[in-house]
């Protein structure tokens, strides 16, 4: 099983974009990109420049790809325009549910790309494709999260009960949306499979999916995500999608149960410091990325970017967990410096 990461937040542009070859399949996980944000340093014509190479880079990857999987419906994770959907043509797409677990943005950008998928490549109405659903229940998955909810948090604890209690409301609201409004029936026939908490096997390599996780913390606003587990002869690669950092401790235990050889993770976004990522969670990345590194048995490298290295100072921030992986054995790694090209972060300074 080998592994080509294609583009990251560290080669200037926005995107978490690998490419996994086994068993004959080509997997193309979050063929993404989007251009960096205003405030990254450097010349806006140069962050338009990464990311054109970025997406020219994505195209030639998907063009020898036999399944694609989208993990979430932000821009930076999957090509959406309409005038890209042709490069799907002939993939076999494994999405997340555009139905459930998914905020108010996410819902309709799922619908706008699916709406140009068949629309383009079948000739079909999307609208043809809602169903009447049965009984749907939904879960909250934060009431299973008992490592994150017994943790002592001091004097933080009672604020943050509070924005459990609101993002709790929040959830049930979008629950209130899901449960009313129509769903989008299973496209098989259109080479189209919904994935969360499934898993599949092709000939002898087998991907597996979570259940929805949140985008960062707990009721995270931005949405939910599916991380990525792909198994081949006893070798293990996991894709985290975007839990940020991980923030949650049940993901680090998550990742620890699977024990992978390859771990690609993406980071928590200093760059957001203090204003939309506090102190408190981000303290909360640095030691689940240590449990992770201390507590896997298998765990040879972790590709350790998105979000992170947005931040052209996340070294100095992030440093304590270099050293730590340093010191266990465990090599960390941007993409660009995977590839051994020059980060976009250097040049930049």
């Amino acid at each position: 099983m080998k592994f080509y990461p294609v583009w990251s937040d560290s080669m200037g542009a926005k995107s978490f974009s690998i490419v996994v070859d086994a068993c004959g399949y080509r997997v193309f996980i979050d063929p993404g990109v989007a251009v960096m944000q205003p405030s990254y340093p450097g010349d806006r014509r140069l962050h338009i420049k990464w990311a054109d190479e970025a997406y020219n880079k994505i195209i030639e990857y998907l063009a020898d790809s036999d399944i694609v999987i989208i993990t979430h419906y932000h821009h930076d994770h999957y090509l959406w325009r309409e005038a890209d959907i042709e490069y799907y043509s002939g993939k076999k797409l494994l999405i997340k549910d555009p139905n459930k677990y998914i905020n108010d943005s996410q819902w309709d950008r799922a619908r706008e790309f699916l709406t140009s998928y068949l629309k383009t490549l079948y000739e079909v109405d999307l609208e043809s494709m809602y169903i009447s659903k049965s009984t749907f229940e939904c879960i909250d998955y934060v009431k299973d999260y008992k490592i994150a909810l017994s943790k002592d948090f001091g004097e933080y604890s009672e604020r943050r009960s509070e924005l459990l209690e609101k993002g709790f409301k929040w959830f049930e609201d979008r629950c209130s949306k899901w449960s009313s409004s129509p769903w989008i029936k299973e496209l098989n026939e259109f080479n189209i499979i919904f994935i969360d908490s499934k898993s599949f096997k092709f000939d002898d390599l087998i991907v597996r999916f979570t259940d929805p996780f949140y985008h960062g913390i707990e009721y995270s606003r931005t949405g939910w995500v599916i991380g990525v587990v792909l198994e081949y002869l006893n070798r293990k690669i996991i894709y985290s999608s975007d839990i940020q950092g991980p923030t949650i401790e049940d993901y680090a235990y998550w990742i620890i149960k699977e024990d992978p050889d390859i771990l690609f993770l993406d980071g928590p976004p200093t760059y957001l410091i203090p204003y939309m990522f506090n102190l408190v969670n981000f303290r909360r990345t640095i030691d689940n990325v240590k449990w992770i590194i201390r507590d896997t048995n298998r765990l040879k490298m972790i590709i350790y970017d998105h979000h992170l290295t947005r931040d052209i100072k996340f070294r100095e921030k992030v440093g304590d967990i270099y050293r730590y992986a340093s010191e266990h054995g465990i090599e960390l790694l941007d993409v660009a410096t995977y590839l051994g090209v020059k980060p976009a972060y250097e040049l930049v300074r």
